[in-house]
């Protein structure tokens, strides 16, 4: 796939904004559901994220994903933190670039994707954003790396099953196939 395909922006039909809306429902919806504590959240959202990656690509993706951030944190009344959109606009963008008009689903490319939001995103950029907010300073740098570490470490391998189980999927495949058209 040549790259003017990959980011070209399709056209938004009614549908198309129904379906977004109802997958942005379910990032909602499976973000949620999970392991919540005050340093390490775990939940299903990601999955959601990439089904809408794959069917509309990068660039619609990465906006859904940051406007779903802000919107989500305005109504949940949490502070706002800009660096929290940002990597939630590179999770889905990432996820658009491995996964959209990919015509025979490949599990490595899932796999992969995850592995570079985990390392750069979840790993990197989100440790930095929760050192530098407010709500926990005097933590270093250095100790909410030692602990997402640990934490990427074990639910990583669970991510990358996940993504593989859901969007490999024959049924799944066809209706993402069915936005390319």
């Amino acid at each position: 796939m040549n790259v003017s395909t990959l980011f070209r922006v399709p056209r938004i039909n009614v549908r198309d904004a129904a379906t977004i809306a109802i997958l942005m429902a379910m990032t909602y919806v499976l973000g949620r559901v999970g392991i919540h504590t005050p340093i390490v959240v775990f939940t299903f959202s990601f999955l959601a994220t990439a089904v809408l990656a794959s069917m509309y690509g990068p660039i619609v993706a990465g906006i859904v994903g940051g406007v779903y951030d802000v919107f989500v944190t305005i109504l949940s009344g949490q502070m706002y933190l800009p660096g929290f959109t940002v990597s939630a606009v590179l999770s889905a963008f990432i996820f658009g670039l491995f996964l959209y008009k990919n015509e025979k689903f490949s599990p490595w490319k899932a796999i992969l994707a995850q592995l570079v939001i985990t390392l750069v995103v979840n790993t990197f950029l989100n440790t930095l954003w929760l050192s530098m907010s407010t709500l926990t300073a005097g933590y270093s740098f250095k100790v909410f790396l030692m602990t997402r570490l640990i934490k990427q470490l074990i639910t990583t391998p669970i991510q990358m099953v996940l993504l593989v189980v859901v969007l490999g999927n024959p049924i799944m495949q066809k209706l993402i196939k069915s936005r390319w058209k």
